[in-house]
């Protein structure tokens, strides 16, 4: 939070009264953190409305929040990452599996929602945050609930959506999905990946879409996330420490972390101007080529610095 100026960049704004839709696994709607912050949104895996009325089901309350076996679970294991999923499309929730394996490796996307909430929260504390769940705990999506989930995001009055997660696959539904919010001015950010490959996914791989790569504290490239010439942007997303389902914390990586950042930035920015939103997140990253030689020109217009972005005029 202190290398991107989070905290600096609230004496301009909060990002109050701009509405954040993050397309997720469930959240832990009773958390500290995220009380007062969230709006009502809507369960596409239960098809009931969620958000400040709808809290864990008692075993996810009751559940322990280390043990030896969450310990050493990956997040997503082999047969998941490649595996597709309801339509036979991989949709994956965007982690690194290596150094989330605190998750419970039964439930797999269990926490994934509640810690990108509460990115979202630290960065636009004055925003609210509209859960749209399109995941179940086991990290099971396809591409037709994506597509409603972003399409209900936009039909619901949502300023900004995250979308951490992505596929392989180009598929007309979720293209369009995409379009339909970018018509009616909704602001889109997604992660670009943790495969360490410069082929994209979607929907960071769509135009207009602003993709978001990883870094570390040192701005340098993280071992595991995506770069090429879809990323936009780059915020950081190694031991990233955010809210966990049960009252507690949790330290995580993955690109899914670095995207929340850039949605908070988007809705910052929002709170000041309705237009160059997009062109002032880019305008003021800060270039880290230099510190990725290997990947020039590979990381978009670098990481970004949020206090400059609320200050440009």
């Amino acid at each position: 939070m202190g290398l991107i100026r989070s905290e600096a960049s609230h004496r301009y704004s909060d990002g109050q009264n701009i509405l954040i839709a993050d397309i997720n696994s469930k959240v832990d709607t009773t958390h500290a953190a995220l009380t007062g912050h969230l709006f009502s949104g809507y369960d596409f895996v239960s098809g009931t409305p969620s958000g400040v009325n709808a809290g864990l089901n008692d075993d996810q309350q009751t559940a322990g929040f280390l043990d030896d076996d969450q310990q050493t679970a990956g997040f997503l294991d082999d047969d998941q990452q490649t595996a597709g999923f309801l339509d036979g499309v991989g949709v994956q929730l965007l982690d690194d599996q290596q150094t989330a394996g605190f998750l419970d490796g039964r439930k797999p996307a269990y926490g994934h929602g509640t810690l990108c909430a509460g990115i979202l929260v630290a960065i636009a504390p004055g925003a609210m945050i509209m859960p749209v769940r399109a995941f179940d705990d086991d990290g099971n999506a396809d591409v037709f609930t994506l597509a409603k989930a972003i399409r209900w995001s936009a039909d619901h009055n949502a300023d900004v959506i995250n979308m951490s997660f992505g596929t392989l696959d180009d598929t007309k539904v979720l293209r369009d999905a995409v379009l339909y919010a970018q018509k009616r001015g909704v602001l889109l950010v997604a992660s670009a990946g943790n495969d360490n490959s410069s082929i994209p996914q979607y929907p960071a791989g769509y135009d207009g879409v602003v993709t978001v790569a990883a870094t570390d504290i040192s701005d340098r490239k993280a071992p595991f996330s995506n770069f090429g010439s879809n990323v936009v942007v780059d915020a950081p997303g190694v031991n990233i420490i955010s809210a966990y389902p049960g009252g507690g914390y949790a330290m995580v990586s993955g690109t899914s972390f670095s995207a929340p950042e850039v949605a908070g930035e988007l809705a910052l920015i929002l709170r000041l101007k309705s237009s160059g939103v997009t062109t002032a997140v880019k305008s003021t990253a800060v270039n880290v080529d230099s510190k990725n030689p290997e990947y020039y020109r590979k990381l978009g217009y670098g990481r970004i610095d949020i206090l400059r972005a609320v200050q440009e005029r």
